[in-house]
């Protein structure tokens, strides 16, 4: 399992062992199923969470799901953010934890805020020319 879980943090393969959200309400199971979607290297607005699950004027409960995450590292709320281009919280040991994961995964996080100013996370709404993508780390 050790083998498994380093693979997903290096973007080797996806962890595919069995994760139990069992003692979580179906909201909460539905963030974080939505969240092991995110691939290595990408983040999302917890607004655009919030609209993938059907709940687009839900991103703070989104953001109250996330703290529940039972595995921060399997499940990776770390690659969710503020629509503003912030950090916001990570339960896996603060935003400087998370700024050093997603440093990890290639994502600069002092470029995040640069990247919104010019609507490029994804958040869910609509903007001019077309929907909003993913953040595009390289």
């Amino acid at each position: 399992m050790a083998k498994q879980a380093l693979d997903h943090l290096t973007g080797r393969r996806r962890f595919s062992g069995r994760i139990d959200l069992s003692r979580l309400t179906p909201f909460q199971q539905r963030v974080l199923r939505k969240v092991r979607t995110i691939h290595v290297g990408q983040v999302r607005s917890y607004q655009w969470i919030a609209k993938e699950i059907g709940a687009e004027r839900a991103a703070r409960a989104v953001g109250t799901a996330l703290a529940k995450n039972p595995v921060p590292l399997l499940i990776p709320c770390h690659r969710v953010v503020r629509s503003d281009g912030r950090l916001g919280e990570y339960s896996g040991g603060g935003p400087s934890v998370k700024a050093k994961l997603l440093a990890f995964e290639g994502v600069d996080p002092e470029d995040l805020t640069r990247l919104r100013s010019r609507r490029k996370i994804a958040t869910g709404r609509q903007r001019k020319g077309g929907a909003d993508r993913p953040v595009p780390v390289a």
